[in-house]
This record gives C-alpha cells, structure tokens and sequence, in this order.
C-alpha cells in the first residue's frame, strides 16, 4: 500500500505524541505478527485498531473515504433503515465501536482489512521518525534517568503506561487473540523494536524492572494484554507524575517521624550507645561494608525506639522494615525480596532496621527444609555486602544462628526497667511530672517495684488506652492496668 493512497498519510500538525506512540505500537505488532491478521475479521479488534489509528488520518483523506463508504447502493435490496449507518458499543468494553454497520459498514471493513494486512515498512519508518522512542510520559523519564534504566527498560515502561492512558489500546491488546508466551514475546518484540532475547533479559527477576518493583511478568498463560503488569510502585509514580528527581524522591519516600526519645533517655546503655554511634557513623562514612548492631531484649524494651534515636543522631532516615513483610509461602521468594530490600536502600542518607530478624535468621541446624537454610544465607551474604548501616532487632536472641550472632559487630541487650526508670515514668505519666518521683505514694512505689516484667512498652500501652477511652486514670487505676499489662505477658511465657 503506497502511503500517499493508503489510510495513513502523514497528518500535518501532527496528533498528540502518547496517541501516536500507542498507534505506532499496534501497527507494527499487526504489520510483523501475521498470526494476528485473522483477528482483523473480528469487529472488537478491527474496531479497536481503527480506533488507534484514525488520529492519524488527514482530516481531508478521511472525509474522501467516509463519502466512499457512505455512498448510496441503489442495486441494494436493503431498505433504508438497514442501511443507515449506526456505531454500537464493543461486545466487551466500554468504548463506542468507531465501525459502521450496514452496508457502509462492509465496505469500510473490507477497505481496513486489505489496508492492515498490508501495511509497508516505510509507513513504521515514518512513524518512528516522526515520534522516536522516547517515553511521553515525563515521569518515566525521570525515573529512567534516577534508576538508571536503559533504553528497552524505557520502551517496556512506556508500553505499560500506554495501556492506561491511551483508549482503545488495552482493548487492542485483550482482542490480539494472543494464546502463548510465544505469541505474546513476538508481539512485544514487534511493538518495541527489540529482539526477543532483549526483552525477555529485561524481564528477569534480577534486574531493575522487577528488582525496582516497577512491572512484573505474568504467567505463561496470560494474553497480550496481561503479560506486562505494572506494579503498585509505577502506578504511583504515573499519578503522582513527578517531573524532577527531586519531585521523584519526595513523592516515593515518606519522612520517618523525629524520635520522642533521646540518647540520655537510655542512661544504661549510654557507653555502649555512644561508641555505637561513633562507630557506625564513621563506617557510613567511609561505605564500609558488613558493619552492623544487633539489638535485643524482651518486647517493648526499646529496641526499635532506640534505633529511631541512632538515626536521629547520625542524621539518617530510618528504613524499618519487618520480617514478616519479606517472608512468602513461595520458595525463593523470601531471597528476591530481601535482595530488593537492600538494593534499595539509599545508603548515604538512610540506615535500616529489618525487626523480627529470628523470622529469617534461624539456627539452621534445626531446619527441617533446605530454603530455611537458603534464607539465612540470603541474609548473611546481604549483611556482608551491604555498604550502610544495617540494625537488627529480635525478642528471641537464643533461636539466632550462631554463624548469624558472629556477622554482627555490636550486640546490645535491652533490659526491662530498672526501679528508678520505673518509678521515673510512673511519676511522668500517672502524676503529670518526672519530678514528682518523690510524691508516689510508699504503697504504690512497693508494688510498682515488685514488677520486674515492666517495660516502656507496658506504659505506652496504657497511655494509649488512656488516650482513646478519654479518662483520667488515678495513679492506683493507672498502676492497676500497668499489672494486667505484666500479667499478659506472664501468662504468654506460661503458655510457651
């Protein structure tokens, strides 16, 4: 088809460049997968397709061919009411079908199905030229560029975004008839002008696209529609659209909050928290790889508290993440995601806290499975390559494997309260001042004493049960619901 006669002229002015870039990407998908010309006899995909493509049709040629179709047949047998042209909706979807019925609508059909199943190099040519491979969306660019994408890595992005936002281009895809990886690889390589081992390279587990949680592969038996998917993390990205790196960050990153706490709050680990800090900030420093803080101790003694101080006082942001978000029933799964998590560590400005780290780092001489085993090993090899600084807390220091306890180089334990820190928080929070210590009533202060199991996390509690039932507890009631507190956890160790 010469491109001056056919449908596809090039439009003076020119349509807009995410519309041309989707029509470009169906043309060359029907122009180089001849398996999909049969579709074209189906109306949701021939439909679809015309939709795609009309935006680039000379006003001036598309009025020429409307008259054409439109013309009178006297030698029809038809009356006049079957000939009147009428657009329906698509038997699956919500788009208006842009084809005709009638007698109009078979002679534009034939016209569209001669013209797609004949459409010239040159004419993808032109298209390419005319709109070229960057992305349209500015988004995609500033990720590509903050990420470091390369450039099929952007053509995949682009071809996901334009699912969304182009019409008639997810129908296109759902009504290819694609019915195997094969299949839908050729279509992808045809759209995207790359070979299929490019593509399915930058598919891979391991690299940005997946790693990055920006799309995932879906399963062999997915169609063309399906088979790319955006993740939550691109969505975002498309509806926040950032137009700057620094837009980029401050859309994807939440500040972590000030601690309400400080290092003086902790006087018993004063010396140990003091070379800590020194020591750990002059590892982020210099990127030393391996340096590492294992904190622990019983629930809410401080553990993550603390390391909200730490952060604090290196000037960092606090990444904490816990265990059970890395865990899958999936083997490997739990390897991938662990890989991710420290790859996307920014470790100049952050330092992470992984919490409930027994969940992946088990003695592995008790692993019933070999992936029990793998895990630790993920971890451990993460740990030992990991250039920022990594903190790690657990309740039940005692199931850590022992290879584990010996990767990491500062280990503090987290102690319940002493009597004075005791009686310090009770005055604080049940008499209003920290300096009203010596106002608790004797009676009160035996009894706050006799609680060794007590923690900041038991006050916090009930401050917060405080909080949301809107009394004023006594310091007798206050003290009374610092025991039930105590009491839950005795019964909890009971059980155990």
């Amino acid at each position: 088809m010469a491109v001056a006669q056919g449908p596809f002229p090039a439009r003076s002015g020119g349509p807009p460049r995410r519309t041309l870039c989707a029509a470009r990407y169906a043309l060359q998908i029907v122009a180089r997968c001849p398996f999909a010309h049969p579709r074209l006899h189906d109306d949701d995909f021939l439909g679809a397709l015309w939709a795609l493509t009309l935006p680039l049709v000379e006003p001036a040629r598309l009025v020429q061919l409307q008259a054409d179709w439109l013309r009178p047949d006297r030698e029809s047998e038809l009356d006049d009411e079957e000939e009147r042209p009428f657009r329906r909706r698509m038997r699956r979807g919500t788009e208006e079908s842009p084809l005709l019925d009638g007698v109009p609508g078979a002679r534009m059909r034939e016209f569209l199905i001669a013209h797609f199943t004949a459409i010239p190099e040159r004419l993808l040519a032109q298209l390419v030229q005319a709109d070229g491979h960057r992305p349209t969306h500015p988004s995609v660019t500033v990720l590509a560029h903050c990420a470091g994408l390369d450039e099929i890595e952007c053509r995949i992005l682009d071809f996901v975004e334009k699912k969304e936002a182009v019409p008639y281009f997810r129908t296109f895809l759902r009504e290819a008839g694609c019915d195997s990886s094969r299949d839908n690889y050729a279509c992808l390589s045809a759209a995207l002008d790359v070979r299929t081992l490019e593509l399915q390279s930058r598919l891979f587990r391991r690299n940005p696209l997946a790693l990055l949680a920006l799309v995932k592969k879906a399963n062999r038996r997915a169609n063309l529609e399906d088979v790319l998917q955006s993740e939550d993390l691109f969505d975002d990205i498309l509806t926040l659209e950032p137009t700057t790196s620094a837009a980029l960050l401050a859309a994807l990153i939440e500040p972590a909050g000030a601690a309400e706490c400080a290092l003086a709050d902790f006087p018993h680990l004063a010396p140990e928290a003091a070379r800590l800090s020194a020591v750990l900030g002059k590892a982020a420093a210099t990127l030393a790889p391996g340096v590492n803080a294992l904190l622990y101790g019983p629930p809410g003694s401080g553990k993550t508290e603390f390391a909200h101080v730490l952060a604090d006082a290196l000037d960092r942001e606090l990444v904490v993440m816990a265990s059970s978000d890395l865990v899958s029933p999936y083997v490997g799964e739990p390897e991938r995601n662990l890989a991710r998590l420290f790859a996307d560590i920014d470790t100049a400005h952050s330092m992470l806290l992984l919490d409930e780290v027994d969940s992946l780092l088990r003695d592995r001489r008790q692993a019933r499975h070999s992936w029990e085993a793998t895990q630790v090993n993920e971890l451990l090899q993460q740990m030992e390559r990991f250039g920022g600084i990594f903190i790690a807390a657990t309740n039940l220091i005692g199931q850590l494997d022992a290879a584990a306890m010996r990767c990491f180089n500062f280990k503090l334990q987290f102690r319940t309260l002493e009597h004075t820190q005791r009686r310090s928080l009770f005055a604080r929070e049940a008499l209003g001042d920290a300096r009203r210590v010596g106002e608790i009533a004797p009676a009160l202060g035996a009894r706050l004493d006799a609680l060794d199991m007590l923690t900041q996390g038991d006050f916090a509690n009930v401050v917060r049960q405080r909080d949301l039932l809107g009394d004023t507890p006594s310091p007798k009631d206050f003290l009374r619901r610092l025991i039930v507190e105590c009491r839950h956890k005795e019964g909890m160790q009971a059980a155990a």
